[in-house]
């Protein structure tokens, strides 16, 4: 058993110091990513008189981004996201008629951050902290349904709204070759003015590849 743990620390020793980080260039990537909503939306008093309550659901989401790597502890990158389906669904009640809320809310994303990358010694595998800061657009379309008395009425809207948005966090890059490297990345979005309360825990997991 010690010879195995001694065996193991060696190969992880040598897999870590192996050298494929990027000094410099460019490289673009893509991935999956799921967004765990933190909106700060007040419920008005007349939801609450219909016993309806917003409160969204998570959001999976498509991550793009494209980037400049100056340095072995910097690089610069610019990402797209699209997060398509917050959903609140909820049924609720007014004056003996039954009232059916449905709606999706969708955000995307484009944004510069800068990635810093402290040095640990490590070569292939690369953790970094990132801040950043952009635009955040946001789709919702709603249909409120009610029914009772033998009657039934029904209505629908459509509202877009944009504006700044920003975000910080941690993430690790994970090099397989010189060329080719998967990354894992957590942060924090905050939307600002008209998109204020638009917040969300963000998580990434996506290939990118280096020129």
């Amino acid at each position: 058993m010690k010879k195995t743990i001694i065996i193991l620390g060696c190969v992880v020793s040598f897999f870590l110091s192996t050298a494929y980080a990027q000094d410099s260039g460019f490289y673009i990537g893509a991935g999956g990513s799921y967004a765990l909503e933190s909106f700060d939306v007040e419920d008005s008093d007349d939801l609450e008189s219909m016993g309806l309550k917003m409160d969204f659901g998570n959001s999976y989401g498509l991550n793009l981004k494209a980037g400049y790597c100056f340095s072995e502890l910097f690089a610069l990158e610019f990402n797209f996201d699209y997060l398509p389906s917050f959903e609140w669904d909820d049924r609720g009640s007014y004056q003996g008629f039954a009232i059916a809320v449905d709606s999706e809310l969708k955000l995307m994303t484009y944004m510069l951050a800068g990635k810093l990358s402290p040095d640990f010694g490590f070569k292939k595998v690369k953790p970094y902290i990132l801040a950043g800061i952009g635009m955040m657009d946001g789709d919702i379309d709603m249909s409120v349904s009610a029914s009772g008395y033998g009657a039934s009425a029904s209505t629908s809207a459509s509202e877009s709204d944009s504006d700044l948005c920003s975000k910080f966090g941690l993430g690790m890059d994970f090099y397989i070759n010189d060329n080719v490297s998967l990354d894992f990345e957590g942060s924090y979005v905050l939307g600002f003015n008209d998109m204020d309360g638009m917040d969300y825990f963000h998580f990434t997991l996506g290939i990118a590849y280096h020129f």
